[in-house]
């Protein structure tokens, strides 16, 4: 992530997170892990056309500022809690609401 964010393209295998991370941002490129002549073919390619890793590297840094600033984590985080807590106090309003003999009491 801070690779792309620096404008860096990156070579990431398909494993956890990056390949979604990658792809979103177009900044990089993907191989299959545990396969280290596909590692060498994408670090070359990129080596070998400075050209288009530059643009690579500036499309991953732009989509990775829009998708994972800190505002927008900020934000996605506030709304969940928000959704949260709303849904915790629907749940209690429909506890207090119901009978005694259906909450067991």
């Amino acid at each position: 992530m801070e690779a792309l964010a620096t404008g860096t393209p990156v070579v990431a295998t398909r494993v956890g997170g990056m390949p979604g991370i990658v792809e979103a941002t177009g900044g990089g490129l993907l191989v299959e892990k545990n396969d280290p002549a596909a590692l060498s073919d994408a670090i070359t390619r990129l080596v070998a056309n400075p050209e288009s890793s530059n643009e690579i590297g500036r499309r991953g840094a732009q989509r990775v500022a829009e998708l994972y600033s800190w505002e927008r984590v900020a934000s996605i985080t506030r709304d969940l809690h928000e959704q949260a807590l709303s849904a915790r106090r629907s749940r209690s309003a429909v506890a207090v609401s119901q009978p005694d003999s259906i909450r067991g009491g």
